[in-house]
């Protein structure tokens, strides 16, 4: 743990000195959309961590935290996050409209309205650079977000969750997912004030995510609006 915050406080320093344009972002998207797209229609990758690139959200929180912390102002932060995520999802779904015999409408309308509340989410995060108790309770729903990713990655791996031909990689994966979390809370918690709201918001992100696997039909709601 002590190894990884000292890697965040370097990684804090260097984020510092570069910024993400909206040029940078749209052309982002549109490689990784790509990527996706084709990662998507290659039988041999399915269930591969590389599948995550198209089923997965882990590597999209953390592409998301990373443009929010290296734009300059709140508004550029809602921008950039916006012009990544539906550039992204524009491409990758256009792609697999023409290449997959099968289309799902119900994901496309999920990314989608994924998309344009990264626009909000990110502006609000922004503020965690102004010390704000909304910035935290973002950075932890994000950093929760992570987490669970990871732990669905190891579990499956572990093979106590689901199956996959590609343990190792899967383990690995939901590891990256884990430290990126961590990572993620020490580089966006400047002070003491943000590192607490932090932890409890993160806390309390888990508790209801433990509820809601306990109690399915109690928190149906909840499940209906998850990927």
């Amino acid at each position: 743990m002590e190894k990884i915050k000292i890697i965040a406080t370097k990684l804090k320093g260097n984020f510092e000195k570069l910024s993400f344009s909206i040029p940078f972002c749209v052309i982002l998207g549109i490689l990784i959309g790509i990527i996706s797209c084709a990662v998507n229609q290659i039988d041999v990758l399915e269930n591969s961590f590389l599948a995550s690139m198209a089923y997965g959200y882990g590597y999209y929180v953390i592409i998301g935290l990373a443009i929010i912390m290296l734009s300059n102002k709140s508004w550029h932060s809602a921008i950039n996050c916006f012009s990544f995520f539906a550039i992204y999802v524009i491409v990758f779904y256009s792609c697999d409209y023409f290449l997959s015999p099968y289309f799902a409408w119900g994901y496309v309308q999920r990314w989608l309205f994924a998309a344009v509340c990264t626009a909000p989410a990110a502006f609000l995060l922004w503020y965690y650079k102004k010390d704000k108790i909304i910035g935290a309770f973002v950075l932890a729903m994000a950093i929760f977000m992570l987490i669970i990713e990871g732990l669905t990655n190891i579990l499956a791996g572990l093979g106590i969750e689901g199956e996959t031909q590609h343990p190792i990689s899967i383990l690995i994966q939901g590891s990256i997912f884990i430290i990126a979390g961590i990572m993620a809370y020490f580089i966006g918690s400047k002070t003491k004030k943000m590192k607490i709201w932090t932890l409890v918001f993160t806390i309390i992100f888990i508790i209801i995510g433990i509820l809601v696997v306990i109690f399915p039909e109690q928190f149906n709601f909840i499940m209906r609006f998850t990927f």
